[in-house]
This record gives C-alpha cells, structure tokens and sequence, in this order.
C-alpha cells in the first residue's frame, strides 16, 4: 500500500511540476491549458471517493502555491471533483479505464469544464474581484480542450500508480451488500 502512494505522489508531483513549468508558456488566447485538474478525478476514478478527495486535497494544496488566488480555493474544488467521481465510480455509475477507452476523455472534458465553472463561483464568493472580468469563455475552452487531450495519458499513469495491488473501493462495496 505504501509503495502506491508513493508512486501516485510521483506522477502528482510530475503533472504538477509539468503544468507550473511547461503549460504556463503555452498561450492560447492569452490562457495556458490547465491539466493537474486532471489528476482528482482519476485518483477518483480508479481509487474511490476517499482516494479522490485525499489526492484531491494534496494536489490542489500543492497548485494553490503557484496561483495568487487564496490558499485552498484550487484545493477545495479539486477535493469536491475527486470526491464526485469516486463516489459515482464506487456506486457503478463508471465503467473502468479498462472496460471503456472513452471514459478518460469525456471525464477530463468535465471534470476540467466543472472545475472551471467551481473555481471562478468559489473566487468570487470568497471576494476575488478579477475573476468578474475574467474571460470565461476562454478559459473553459482551453481547459475543457487540454484536460480531454491529455485525460488518458493521466488516467494510464494514474491507473499504473495506484497498482493492481489496490482493490477499487467499488468492488469492496458489491461485497458487502
């Protein structure tokens, strides 16, 4: 179990590191893309509600330190995607990486356009003044477009981390009922 968690904490940090050193020179309308927020809803994907608001948590702590927006706002919203899609994957609403190749890119497009969305209603109910004229539109595009671009190379490496060791809390959950 621990070494899981190593390994996850590894390709956390890389996609991190990636998305604050490389995707923030890369300008598309004057917003880069936007893919750590990948990373919750596939922990929550293969690991259950626990693991996505877990990795969730620690992922957007880790984002929060590069952003000027207030500490946690990244960390709260990717607590609630993680948290979402594992709790859709333990109760069978998802299929498996496996069993459905589709499923990464049609997450990533939402988990990216919902973390979007919760990101920019958050900030300005915690006051964040410049998320008013903020453009939007823009952002979600080029969110929505980098998260289901890149939703399978995450979610294999994501998938490679947690290890076949880790049972998905969804089958712990057919047992016991």
């Amino acid at each position: 179990m621990p070494s899981s968690w190593l390994r996850l904490g590894m390709v956390c940090l890389l996609v991190v590191l990636a998305q604050e050193t490389l995707a923030t020179h890369i300008q598309v309308w004057s917003v880069h893309p936007e893919f750590a927020w990948l990373l919750a809803p596939s922990i929550g994907l293969v690991g259950g509600a626990e693991a996505g608001a877990i990795g969730g948590l620690l992922i957007g702590l880790s984002v929060d330190c590069f952003v000027p927006t207030p500490f946690g706002l990244s960390a709260l919203v990717m607590v609630i995607v993680g948290f979402a899609v594992g709790i859709a994957a333990e109760r069978g609403a998802l299929a498996s990486i496996r069993e459905v190749w589709w499923l990464p890119v049609g997450l990533g497009a939402a988990s990216g356009l919902i973390g979007v969305i919760l990101y920019f209603l958050l900030g300005i109910l915690f006051g964040q003044s410049q998320f008013v004229n903020s453009p939007i539109l823009a952002i979600s595009v080029i969110t929505v477009l980098s998260c289901a671009v890149l939703a399978v190379p995450v979610a294999v490496l994501v998938t490679w981390a947690w290890g076949s060791d880790q049972p998905r809390r969804r089958h712990r959950l057919r047992r016991m009922s």
